[in-house]
């Protein structure tokens, strides 16, 4: 018998409606504990520090897959860095937990994990979602594209690395998984250096997804210098988790097709910044951390323009400023506050900002011309 909690119980459960039953110490997952004997799959909230704010409120619901770990314990691995920057913004964040040691087979796992997220999606939607992600990383990742070929008029997918198991019968299932996924946006990782699937998928992806007229997509692929199956959880990805708030935000409207990271949500990021180009030198990019960045040189002189947003954690300040520079041979410094100077130096099209950071570290930003610096 399948055992999981849909997510209505576990709103009830969060609000300390109940008790807990008694455990079966047999199954239990190291930093997770079944809510019942003999549970195969379950739901949690997807991070501590946001409790769901409820459909009302929240911007949609993402439903976490986790992957599945080499020690079998990979319902306690953390939930992914991409998706805490959305559940910072306002999406709501739950996840499917599963018991390895409860299902036997890669095939057995999936179905019972698919339909334990098909029945949480319609949950979901009597709740009152009006907005669904299924998102995963790993095999988690490719559990959420195989449940989309299912589950129609989702909002969107995010799988990151996702494993669909090793050779050419796995390549397959990925084509699959892309070709028939029933979502209105894709977001897809496909890492360098994957360790569960070391066959390039990137090139084979972008030719199938850019074939589908019914719905936007970003391809993160092995070209982008983002390397191994947790690559989404290294800084080499804040860029493209930022990236990826703005494609999935509500209120955008990508176009079909490709969605290009660092040209396509600018005007968003600029607008949500408050910046508004005065006919200056005009520059945008992102930092090492994923903080996204506008600069604009005046053209006769003046103060700099600096503006910065959310960032990859979704919990920054969007603003922008006004410093007073100082020339520097090449380049020039200004000071955003008494403890942190700004280094630039411009180089035909690209703008190179960096910055000691307290900690010890250093952040940089490569920023590229804004066409007609507008």
């Amino acid at each position: 018998m399948r055992r999981f909690l849909p997510l209505l119980a576990l709103l009830v459960a969060m609000s300390g409606i109940g008790r807990a039953a008694t455990l079966n110490e047999d199954i239990i997952v190291t930093g997770q504990r079944p809510p019942q004997p003999g549970a195969n799959i379950w739901f949690e909230n997807g991070f501590a520090e946001f409790p769901p704010l409820g459909p009302q409120f929240a911007k949609g619901l993402v439903i976490w897959n986790h992957p599945a770990a080499a020690n079998g314990q990979g319902a306690a691995l953390s939930t992914g860095k991409p998706v805490g920057g959305l559940s910072a913004l306002g999406w709501d964040v739950i996840r499917l937990q599963r018991n390895p040691r409860l299902q036997p087979s890669w095939e057995n796992r999936l179905a019972e994990a698919r339909d334990a997220l098909t029945q949480e999606v319609a949950a979901a939607r009597t709740a009152g979602y009006q907005r669904i992600i299924l998102a995963g990383q790993g095999f988690g990742g490719a559990l959420a594209l195989e449940t989309a070929k299912t589950v129609g008029d989702l909002y969107a997918v995010v799988a990151l690395a996702p494993n669909t198991g090793d050779g050419a019968a796995s390549i397959d299932r990925t084509w699959s998984q892309l070709r028939e996924a029933h979502a209105k946006r894709i977001v897809v990782l496909f890492p360098n250096a994957d360790e569960q699937v070391p066959q390039p998928r990137g090139a084979g992806a972008r030719e199938i997804l850019a074939a589908r007229s019914d719905l936007s997509f970003v391809l993160v692929d092995e070209e982008s210098g983002v390397r191994g199956t947790a690559g989404a959880d290294s800084l080499a990805f804040a860029t493209y988790t930022t990236c990826m708030a703005y494609f999935l935000a509500p209120d955008a409207t990508p176009h079909a097709g490709e969605f290009h990271c660092g040209t396509d949500e600018v005007p968003a990021a600029l607008a949500r910044m408050g910046a508004k180009p005065h006919g200056g030198d005009a520059w945008f990019g992102y930092s090492n951390r994923g903080l996204e960045t506008y600069v604009e040189l005046p053209a006769g002189g003046g103060p700099i323009l600096y503006g910065s947003g959310y960032g990859a954690d979704g919990r920054g300040k969007p603003a922008v400023k006004g410093y007073e520079p100082k020339p520097t041979g090449a380049g020039f410094t200004f000071d955003l506050n008494k403890d942190l100077t700004v280094r630039g130096l411009k180089q035909d099209n690209e703008l190179r900002l960096t910055v000691d950071l307290p900690d010890g570290t250093r952040s940089s930003v490569l920023l590229h011309r804004l066409a007609g610096n507008s």
